[in-house]
């Protein structure tokens, strides 16, 4: 073999390694991009987790909280509205949903929901006398 065939040959090889190499850069670009990605989504589900846990700690915390409209005690845990008078007494009692509000099955307690306001009374419109 010849010294221009070496030379040859030679840089055909480094043609070769030059085109792997700018592969290799090319992949490990789309690699380095996906790696950041999956940083940005890792940080965005941790932070979703450390404000549910926030939340459960918080309701936790205080599972039983007083509604001032209503007059009965809502809870963080099942959504349910539990009588103030019976809680006042030492027991629990989930409040019985009607029609415009809450009513206790243990005290017949009534709540009215303001969210939903019963009909107005109806006054008739003439009045009769008897004599």
């Amino acid at each position: 073999m010849s010294i221009a065939d070496k030379a040859i040959e030679t840089v055909t090889k480094n043609v070769s390694l030059s085109i792997q190499l700018k592969d290799a850069e090319a992949k490990i670009a789309i690699l380095q991009q996906e790696n950041s990605d999956l940083k940005l989504s890792l940080r965005q589900v941790e932070d979703k987790a450390q404000s549910l846990e926030n939340k459960i700690v918080e309701l936790q915390s205080n599972p039983l909280l007083f509604d001032d409209k209503t007059g009965t005690f809502l809870s963080s845990y099942d959504g349910l509205r539990y009588c103030a008078k019976c809680k006042a007494s030492g027991s629990l009692s989930p409040m019985t949903n009607c029609e415009h509000g809450w009513k206790c099955p243990v005290c017949n307690s009534y709540a009215a929901d303001p969210k939903r306001p019963e009909p107005p009374f109806c006054q008739p419109t003439r009045t009769r006398t008897w004599r």
